[in-house]
């Protein structure tokens, strides 16, 4: 995408979160002067705001209503009872609020917009656009209104008013990349083909990566007009990365079979869902995650089957760790459709991160049966029994993963890296390293395989030279990163460099500061440097952070005897 547009969607993005943060204004105030019903509007308000703080819309939205119930006259309240509202769904309820707030205050702009959509999805065009003719403030309402005119007018079954609504935004530098989309589209449903290839040129050659509803919606209007081999160059010019997707999978499939002549976008609301997902995908990728929500939660709502729009309510909940959410916003994109791979798989990972490993496991096992040919369930197998510690088991399910897949490629590397981690533990070193110089082959700079390599050689006393180089180029990669910073010091300490191990651990325990072995490793290196004290509360600290039962003895014996040159505690830390 451009600069200018990068720009403007800043711009945007700093609107958008000012309009959230002063929605949600402390009220404790208001809650103490209401008198009767003080205690319950105070308590529910702090209920709220509990709920806001772990991002659970839901909870905040009724604690929210409650105060309301309570006689209390607060706009503040009113704001963010709506917002939540909308972000958890229930776009309906918060009509009567939106209603209230719509004609002045800091949340006008979505309340106005969220009033258009209700009357969008009921065909109520004429009001939708009637609610838009004033202009919303801000670089928010500037996007969002001139394409919500627009496909009211297209509604309204009037084409060339509809394009002539989106003029703004060709006008307003940065965005005439929206304006080009949505035209393609509306004339794409009038069947102005013309004006529709014009249209879809223009948003194809203004982005460096098209978004697959852009990419989609010009394969299907190529292809319904019996133009397949064009339609073909244009998933051919998709990078080799994104072809390989499941959703690009399905998209040349169906092609090649002659299945994808159909139009992407079938009815006005259709229209008026993608324009809102556009925008919520690029404010959450400018990190404002809670507007994006809630535009995300307009565009299911105007049209339920919009798959991407559950895709994207997913990993927003998931991001915010509202995982239970998350799951619900999956297993609403339809098994069928190509998205719904993907969706499943996220379940799948989602369950198991709430401890319900078997019932992921489950799942995803079903889907290998399903297609016998993909390596991706038994793959996310693999990674849930690693997490479980379930070592054996994950080797398993990696290698029946890589017999699915015909020749390893660079963008494997991951496979192999996973399945030395599981090798190594499971205590089959030479197929570990196997795994990982291969994997290295691929990503000669992979961070991660370098220093698990490269550690794992320093464990064992080999090839220290060649180690602590990896080690050395996996540090300079992330200098962040504790644990690759901890094996620098380790590979140090390991060949006799005590004084520089000193300096790398201390560093490394700054950055992890609550694991086990960075601590027991710096408490070694104290040792050896002649700082006992400091050495014994180090390695106090490490029994304090439940390490590994194999190493609390050898801890132990370290707090009293000390290390002696090369003796055991030494050589198996």
């Amino acid at each position: 995408m451009g600069d200018a547009v990068q720009s403007d969607i800043r711009k945007l993005t700093r609107l958008a979160a000012l309009i959230l943060a002063l929605s949600v204004t402390p009220v404790m105030a208001s809650a103490a002067e209401t008198g009767t019903g003080r205690s319950t509007a105070a308590g529910s308000y702090l209920a709220a705001f509990h709920a806001e703080y772990i991002n659970d819309s839901t909870a905040a939205a009724a604690f929210l209503g409650q105060v309301l119930a309570t006689g209390m006259d607060d706009p503040a309240v009113r704001r963010r009872a709506f917002i939540h509202l909308i972000s958890g769904g229930r776009v309906e309820d918060a009509v009567p609020l939106a209603e209230e707030i719509k004609n002045g205050g800091r949340t006008a702009s979505l309340a106005t917009i969220a009033l258009a959509i209700v009357a969008s999805r009921a065909g109520d065009y004429e009001t939708a656009d009637t609610l838009l003719v004033d202009p919303l403030p801000g670089k928010f309402g500037e996007l969002i209104a001139p394409m919500l005119r627009a496909w009211a007018r297209q509604g309204m079954g009037d084409t060339a008013g509809a394009v002539e609504m989106l003029a703004p935004l060709r006008e307003n530098g940065g965005l005439e990349l929206f304006h080009d989309i949505q035209a393609a589209f509306i004339f794409d449903l009038s069947d102005e083909h013309e004006n529709a290839e014009a249209a879809y040129a223009n948003a194809m050659s203004g982005l460096d990566s098209p978004s697959f509803n852009l990419i989609e919606a010009y394969v299907a209007f190529l292809a319904r007009a019996g133009r397949f081999e064009d339609a073909r160059a244009i998933l051919e010019a998709v990078p080799k990365p994104r072809q390989e997707a499941t959703a690009f999978i399905a998209a040349q499939e169906n092609l090649e079979r002659g299945r994808d002549a159909h139009r992407f976008i079938e009815s006005t609301n259709a229209g008026i869902a993608l324009a809102l997902f556009e925008v919520a995908v690029e404010l959450r990728g400018e990190n404002a995650s809670n507007v994006a929500l809630l535009l995300a939660q307009l565009t299911v709502y105007i049209d339920p089957n919009l798959a991407v729009g559950h895709v994207l309510i997913g990993e927003i909940l998931d991001d915010q760790g509202q995982i239970e959410a998350a799951i619900e916003s999956y297993r609403r994109v339809p098994e069928g459709t190509p998205l719904g791979w993907r969706a499943r798989v996220r379940r799948a990972e989602l369950l198991s991160r709430l401890g319900k490993s078997e019932e992921a496991i489950g799942q995803l096992r079903a889907m290998a049966a399903e297609h016998e040919d993909r390596a991706e369930p038994l793959i996310r197998i693999g990674h849930i029994m690693r997490d479980d510690n379930r070592f054996e088991e994950a080797v398993v399910a990696y290698d029946l993963a890589a017999g699915r897949i015909e020749n390893l490629k660079p963008r494997h590397w991951f496979l192999l890296y996973a399945r030395g981690i599981a090798l190594e533990r499971s205590k089959d070193w030479p197929r570990a390293e196997k795994d990982f110089l291969k994997a290295l082959e691929f990503n000669p700079d992979q961070p991660f395989v370098l220093n698990y390599l490269g550690y794992s050689w320093v464990d064992q006393r080999i090839n220290l030279e060649r180690a602590t180089k990896m080690i050395e180029r996996a540090v300079e990669l992330r200098p962040r990163d504790g644990y690759i910073v901890d094996s620098l010091g380790w590979a140090l300490y390991r060949i006799g460099d005590f004084e520089g191990a000193v300096g790398h651990l201390e560093r490394a325990v700054e950055l992890k500061p609550e694991d086990p072995v960075i601590n027991d490793h710096l408490g070694d290196a104290y040792w050896r440097v002649g700082r006992s004290r400091e050495a014994r509360f180090q390695w106090t600290r490490s029994l304090s952070l439940s390490p590994e039962e194999d190493q609390i003895d050898l801890i132990r014996d370290k707090l009293r005897d000390g290390l002696a040159p090369g003796d055991q505690a030494d050589r198996d830390s």
